[in-house]
């Protein structure tokens, strides 16, 4: 993972939710957290 992916995810996820009205789901958000929440690798 590089570091900029958490950006262009919460990019791509504040335009959806703007644009479609859609959030992420629960089992989404639980399958991608421990991704964000890890330090960006070397």
């Amino acid at each position: 993972m590089t570091a900029e992916a958490p950006r262009h995810y919460g990019f791509f996820r504040r335009m959806i939710r703007s644009q479609l009205g859609l959030g992420p789901s629960s089992g989404f958000r639980r399958l991608v957290a421990p991704y964000l929440s890890r330090p960006p690798g070397p």
